[in-house]
């Protein structure tokens, strides 16, 4: 059968002995996990050694450990029961640097054999559930909070726009950065005096989870038409956003912690909880500006999935 190995690392600021105690206690799994922030009501279960999870959107299974080694190694093993039912292999590694703990989360497990295709797709998304799950843990450990809200709106009308925006495709470890480039070519003078207003939004237009791949349009609202396309800059384009219904999760804090709120639309999606449009392509607005917010603004990005 298909073999899978996640395996994601962090540096945490906290001392690895206070690290080794926390994970041990599934009881505060609650304030870090990439999966339970997407179902917070999901029901648990606790036991000594163990603990099992009974949700909607994040299936069911149980979790129980097997052994560790003090302050180097936490096994759990894994058990899922839905959406279907498999085993894996979980495990900390935990190791002291010059300015804490490098946390390694490494999970091994097999699809299927008729899942083979799957292989390269099940990698990125559980790999991304991971690297969601240690940003929220290090910033749990180092903060005593995570600053990741969600809240959802079964259908909620968003109008429609012209807009002028960069196109690209990049590697999805890289969107971070591109984004950032992308932002900074679009406050030119030109652009910002056709912009409509200063709420930016993104177009996924394409994922290719198994080659690491993402095709985007990072753009800005303008207030018409644009009639003559030379009058953009050589990298820019133009287009329109078209009116829909969308299925909206509305997630407040840090940008870092955006794949909390595209992970929850995406379960909900999968578990059929509303017809997601395929003419339209998912996009994110982002309500606060972060170049001109205060100290005391929280970030609102509000997801949005276009409905049938």
């Amino acid at each position: 059968m298909p073999k899978l190995t996640i395996n994601e690392v962090i540096e945490i600021n906290v001392p690895l002995d206070t690290i080794y105690e926390y994970l041990l206690d599934f009881k505060k799994w609650t304030e870090w996990s990439p999966w339970l922030i997407c179902e917070p009501d999901c029901q648990l279960d606790y036991a000594e050694n163990s603990y099992s999870w009974d949700g909607k959107i994040v299936g069911a299974g149980k979790m129980t450990l097997v052994d560790s080694h003090v302050n180097k190694s936490i096994n759990y093993d894994l058990e899922f029961l839905k959406p279907w039912k498999s085993h894996a292999s979980v495990q900390f590694d935990l190791s002291s640097t010059s300015n804490g703990t490098n946390v390694s989360w490494k999970m091994q497990s097999n699809l299927p054999w008729y899942l083979f295709w799957m292989k390269p797709m099940m990698t990125r998304l559980i790999s991304m559930d991971y690297d969601r799950g240690l940003k929220m843990l290090k910033e749990q450990l180092e903060t005593e909070s995570v600053d990741s809200k969600l809240e959802y709106a079964n259908r909620e009308a968003i109008d429609g726009c012209h807009y002028i925006g960069i196109r690209r495709t990049c590697s999805i470890d890289e969107m971070e950065t591109c984004m950032q480039e992308d932002i900074d070519k679009l406050k030119s003078h030109s652009i910002k005096n056709k912009a409509e207003d200063d709420i930016p939004f993104t177009i996924y237009e394409k994922w290719k989870l198994g080659k690491g791949l993402v095709t985007y349009t990072f753009a800005i609202p303008i207030k018409e038409k644009l009639q003559n396309i030379a009058e953009l800059p050589y990298e820019t384009v133009s287009g329109y956003r078209p009116p829909c219904d969308a299925f909206i999760v509305t997630h407040t804090g840090d940008y870092k912690h955006l794949g909390n709120a595209w992970a929850a639309a995406m379960m909900r999606s999968r578990n059929k909880l509303f017809d997601q449009s395929k003419k339209i392509m998912p996009f994110e607005i982002y309500t606060t500006d972060p170049n001109n917010r205060t100290d005391n603004d929280k970030l609102i990005t509000k997801v949005c999935i276009p409905l049938k």
